[in-house]
C-alpha cells in the first residue's frame, strides 16, 4: 500500500502542475466507500505541498458533499451513497446558489459507470472511473469502460462540453 499511496500522490502532483500551466486548479476532496482514509491523506499531502500556492486551492473538510457554484451553474459533488436522497439535498443544502443557477448537475461516482438523469430540474450523473476491476468486481461481472472526463462550463451558458479520456491497456 506504501508504494500505491506514493505512486497516487506523485501521479496527483504531476497532474496538478500540469493543470496549473492553463488555469487556477481547485481540489475537493469527496470520500469514497473503498479509500475514504487513503484518499483523505493524499489529499491532505496535496493540501500541506500546495499551502503557500495561490494558484491551487485544497478543500480537506470532512462534509461528505461539496459544490461548486459557477456562474449560473451549481454542481453537487458526491461519492453517491445517499441513494434517491440525492434528488433533494442541493436545493436543501444550497437554497441561495440554487436560487441564482439555471443549471444543476450532481456527479457522482460509486458505480464507475457512466450514466445520467434528470429529475426536478437536476442532472444526476453518475462518472465513470479509470480504475481497472479487482477481483470482487471481476467476480460479478462488473465491466466497465475505464474513462476519466473533464467537462467544460461557461459561466451564462452552463456545461459546454465533455471531453472523455480513455485509458486503453
Amino acid at each position: 500500500w506504501q508504494k500505491m499511496f506514493s505512486e497516487g500522490v506523485n501521479a496527483l502532483v504531476w497532474m496538478v502542475d500540469l493543470l496549473r500551466e492553463y488555469s487556477p486548479v481547485n481540489i475537493r476532496w469527496v470520500g469514497g466507500n473503498h479509500d475514504k482514509v487513503l484518499s483523505y491523506c493524499a489529499t491532505y499531502v496535496l493540501h500541506g505541498y500546495y499551502r503557500n500556492c495561490k494558484d491551487v486551492m485544497v478543500d480537506i473538510s470532512p462534509t461528505p458533499r461539496k459544490y461548486i457554484h459557477y456562474g449560473v451553474t451549481l454542481i453537487g459533488l458526491s461519492h453517491g451513497k445517499e441513494g434517491k436522497r440525492i434528488e433533494h439535498l442541493m436545493q436543501q443544502e444550497q437554497p441561495e446558489a440554487w436560487g441564482d443557477s439555471l443549471f444543476r448537475e450532481w456527479h457522482l461516482g460509486d458505480l464507475h459507470h457512466e450514466e445520467a438523469d434528470e429529475v426536478g430540474g437536476v442532472i444526476i450523473r453518475r462518472l465513470p472511473s479509470i480504475t481497472a476491476s479487482d477481483a470482487w468486481h471481476t467476480e460479478k461481472g462488473y465491466k466497465s469502460k475505464r474513462t476519466a472526463q473533464a467537462f467544460v462550463w461557461d459561466k451564462e451558458k452552463g456545461r459546454q462540453f465533455v471531453i472523455d479520456s480513455n485509458v486503453i491497456i
